[in-house]
């Protein structure tokens, strides 16, 4: 009897093991690789409410009202994706452009002052540490410079690569719209022929892992607007201690740029903190510094505990899932295998499948 049920352990285990594998290939290189017609369908299929209303409400015909719908939908998204785009291009070409000069007339000078400052003091003590610290001096400040021309002229080279993958970025939106077009006018036609291919108890589950699914983005999308509100909060009190001009202001930007993984606030906080360190702004780097350790330490604690409790997993189910998550998928393995998880959980509450004893 124990080796039976030994041979059906390591039969179920193998089973998950290869459906696991099946699921991170396709996750990992064949869902990328389909990704702009999967981007058309979404669109098309978050667009079909409002197609299907406005048909009936105008009676225009319905493939008629869906060229319509996606004509400016994707006129309205060109503008603005052009419009934000030349300007986030300008200000991060111009403010590239500008580091160096602000080392040279800003960093440079106060990094001088504080290797003199050391010298005069360490010369007082012993007069035959003054060359070395001199020497120590200029290699700090030729190394920084260097560090500095570099990484302007890498940073000019990735806007520059960036504005050469514009032409492969332009295909993958053409298919995109074309997707999109397609699926829109025969939504019914596609839908109907998916439908035959699938039986009663395989509808069923697609049904409830759609209203899982949707229900799960609402309230991750709640819990990172609740985080981000935080954030912003704490952000703005600490930028107004810290006599930050337009505190408010800084403190969204920063909420904003929060969002992003590996990033989040430190990406912007601790250049902050070793800027003014250098040109001497010691208070204000002491209070920044706080304000890091502050926003890190609240975020790092409730963002497991807010987003379980909204979609309902266990604040280290969910830590755990977004860990994985990140390391295999990055943003999307971030975002989606806590989603995934809620699904599998609500099914197996539901009792439409059997992963785990409630």
């Amino acid at each position: 009897m124990d080796i039976e049920r030994q041979k059906r352990f390591i039969i179920q285990f193998i089973y998950w093991l290869l459906a696991a594998g099946i699921v991170y290939v396709l996750l990992k290189y064949a869902v990328p690789l389909l990704m702009p017609f999967v981007i058309g369908s979404l669109v098309a299929i978050i667009l079909r409410p409002l197609t299907e209303w406005l048909a009936r409400v105008t009676r225009i015909n319905r493939k008629v009202m869906a060229i319509l719908i996606l004509l400016l939908f994707y006129a309205t998204m060109g503008i603005l994706l052009f419009l934000s785009g030349a300007k986030i291009v300008t200000l991060v070409r111009g403010f590239i452009v500008t580091i160096p000069n602000y080392y040279i007339f800003n960093i440079e000078p106060a990094l001088q002052k504080l290797f003199y400052d050391l010298t005069l003091l360490l010369n007082n003590l012993d007069p035959s540490l003054q060359a070395t610290i001199q020497g120590l001096a200029g290699n700090v400040i030729s190394s920084l410079a260097n560090m500095v021309t570099s990484f302007s002229s890498s940073a000019l080279n990735w806007l520059t690569g960036f504005a050469g993958a514009v032409p492969g970025f332009m295909i993958n939106f053409i298919f995109t719209i074309v997707t999109s077009f397609f699926l829109s006018i025969d939504f019914p036609v596609v839908k109907t022929f998916i439908l035959r291919q699938l039986g009663v108890r395989q509808l069923q589950i697609l049904r409830m892992i759609r209203d899982n699914a949707l229900g799960a983005i609402g309230k991750y999308i709640k819990a990172y607007a609740m985080l981000m509100t935080l954030t912003f909060v704490e952000l703005a009190i600490g930028m107004w201690l810290a006599g930050v001009h337009r505190p408010g202001l800084v403190a969204l930007g920063i909420a904003i740029f929060d969002v992003l993984p590996v990033l989040g606030t430190g990406g912007i906080l601790v250049p902050w903190v070793i800027i003014d360190l250098i040109i001497g702004n010691t208070a204000r780097a002491v209070k920044i510094l706080i304000l890091y350790a502050v926003v890190t330490t609240v975020r790092n604690t409730l963002e497991p505990k807010v987003v379980g409790e909204q979609i309902g997993l266990h604040p280290l189910i969910t830590l755990l899932c977004m860990y994985i998550g990140t390391s295999l998928f990055g943003m999307v393995g971030l975002l989606g295998l806590p989603i995934a998880a809620t699904i599998a959980k609500n099914l197996n509450d539901n009792g439409t499948i059997k992963l785990f004893k409630r």
